[in-house]
């Protein structure tokens, strides 16, 4: 009896022990928000435009480098991509030690290289590079950097408040710490969207490595590197275990005064994610950065039926000019809804052509005047399973179809030509039947 009972015992400690131990590596396993450094954090996903998470969103932080992110976007105003740039003596108004990209005076580079010798190295001389050029084309008497320096900042703040940052404020073009250069979570927000937005600074912000003249810039970013080896700086070598296929961009930070900052992008599950983490540690950035992006998806799912510049229907058109008779038509903006995880079954979609486009003769399609490339042909609208409309997005024409105006024509002058050899058969048939019932009574006659 004794020996039943301690086997009974063992086992019900073993299934106790395997389930401690599954559900430890469950929660382990698990994004979890509360691990997030609880300092400066904003995170929304933006196709849906939903706030997935803020802590301390409106506090002030300083930004150190993704301050360069309004730099960028700032000089734009005044910039052009080709337009050369000889570096001046403001390389040298840096802190001995900080992030540099190696500019020496006298050389010459478009800003668009100047672009990435300030996002990729995050080198402050070439911020200072971007801020005097900018500011001389504002006012080109300015011959010192420090005044050069005030009238870029205060384009800077101008530009900030524009984009919705209104608690920050900008007094250099590199993030250097001063007390009074400081922004928020959710200023850094608006700021890091603007420069999504722009094409250029996306791009930039995206790339690995970029190499021009006798300069080869890596990006900081440890998101976007798959390895150690060419990263001087982090000492290391091997796999890097913070990248992300995901991640897109966008910019880094880091003095002592800041600690670590960034503000990361992510395309996932046809979801797009920026995220701002003001505050962290050394060694908690990138694997903060990554939790907040597992979050997300582990919250929310996209759910895409196309995305904007894909074709998404090839439509005949009966009566359009050769050789453009298939109108192709792609959505203006990515149609994708954005839901809770598990939500998303049964959804569907409706598609709907403007009446006033088309005709439908015998289910065939015709023009009822000429649509231009780029116009407005009709909608997909989204719905939930119990019907409920979820997002309408338009349905824009990729290429241009023109009406053939004389097919009309063409069509009558084929139905009278028919007419016409038919009544010319006929007359034909009656005239050899009367021939013929004309000779038939000849034989007859005795």
């Amino acid at each position: 009896m004794m020996n039943r009972q301690k086997k009974f015992l063992s086992a019900v400690l073993v299934v106790l022990l395997v389930f401690a131990v599954f559900t430890q590596n469950v929660a382990a396993s698990a994004p979890n928000i509360e691990n997030l450094p609880q300092k400066g954090v904003y995170i929304r996903e933006l196709v849906s435009d939903t706030l997935v998470y803020e802590n301390n969103a409106a506090e002030r932080y300083y930004p150190a480098s993704i301050t360069k992110l309004l730099t960028a976007f700032t000089a734009m105003d005044y910039l052009e991509l080709d337009e050369t740039i000889t570096v001046g003596q403001e390389v040298y108004a840096v802190i001995a030690g900080s992030s540099l990209a190696d500019l020496q005076p006298g050389e010459r580079l478009t800003f668009y290289d100047l672009l990435y010798a300030m996002m990729l190295p995050s080198g402050n001389d070439a911020a200072n590079v971007i801020a005097a050029a900018t500011a001389k084309k504002v006012k080109p008497n300015l011959t010192e950097f420090s005044a050069q320096n005030e009238l870029f900042c205060s384009l800077m703040n101008k530009k900030a408040k524009e984009l919705g940052a209104k608690d920050s404020n900008f007094v250099n073009p590199s993030g250097l710490h001063k007390s009074n250069h400081y922004t928020t979570a959710q200023d850094m927000y608006f700021i890091g969207l603007a420069s999504l937005q722009n094409p250029t600074i996306a791009k930039v912000c995206a790339t690995p490595v970029y190499t021009v003249a006798e300069h080869t810039w890596y990006n900081t970013n440890l998101l976007l590197q798959r390895n150690y080896d060419e990263l001087k700086w982090t000492k290391k070598q091997g796999p890097n275990e913070f990248f992300s296929a995901y991640a897109k961009g966008l910019k880094t930070g880091h003095t002592i005064e800041a600690g670590r900052t960034i503000v990361a992008y992510y395309e996932h599950d046809n979801m797009k994610i920026l995220v701002v983490l003001l505050h962290c540690g050394i060694e908690e950035l990138f694997a903060d950065a990554n939790a907040a992006l597992a979050y997300t998806a582990s919250c929310y799912e996209g759910i895409s039926f196309g995305k904007a510049g894909q074709t998404t229907a090839q439509l005949p058109v009966e009566n359009a000019k050769e050789p453009t008779k298939i109108l192709e038509v792609t959505p203006k903006t990515d149609a994708t809804v954005i839901l809770a995880k598990g939500k998303g079954a049964g959804i569907y979609q409706r598609v709907t052509y403007f009446d006033e486009l088309f005709n439908i003769y015998f289910g065939k399609r015709f023009l009822k005047t000429d649509i231009a490339a780029g116009q407005a042909v009709g909608k997909i609208t989204l719905y939930n399973a119990d019907g409920i409309e979820l997002k309408s997005v338009e349905l824009m024409a990729k290429n241009a179809v023109v009406k053939d105006k004389f097919l009309f024509l063409r069509i009558v002058l084929f139905f009278v030509v028919i007419i016409l050899l038919l009544t010319v058969l006929l007359r034909e048939v009656q005239r050899r039947y009367r021939r013929n019932n004309y000779e038939r009574k000849n034989i007859s006659c005795p």
